[in-house]
């Protein structure tokens, strides 16, 4: 599997790969990084584990919720002020002719 990531990688010109980052539980397990040492052996910053594996993922999706909450509240404001404000501004500020 990680051959076939590799492969697409370079498919797309994806070439400067600097760290690869383990999460979740099955990156506890120490075949996993060798694993990925061997598929990538030349990353200048390594394999590494996260200091919590097992939340990682967890504490990622939430974040990304978070962001994607605020991005659909502002994408609201700016469809009202869009749509009603400047169309109020501009009718209450043109003369008919």
């Amino acid at each position: 599997m990680l051959r076939q990531v590799k492969a697409e990688f370079r498919r797309k010109g994806i070439t400067k790969i600097g760290t690869i980052l383990l999460t979740g539980g099955a990156s506890r397990m120490n075949f996993v990084q060798r694993v990925c040492e061997e598929v990538f052996p030349d990353l200048p910053g390594g394999i590494a584990r996260a200091p919590n594996p097992q939340f990682t993922i967890a504490n990622g999706l939430a974040r990304w919720g978070r962001l994607q909450s605020q991005t659909d509240a502002f994408a609201r404001e700016i469809d009202e002020f869009c749509t009603h404000t400047v169309r109020e501004v501009v009718e209450g500020n043109c003369e008919d002719g």
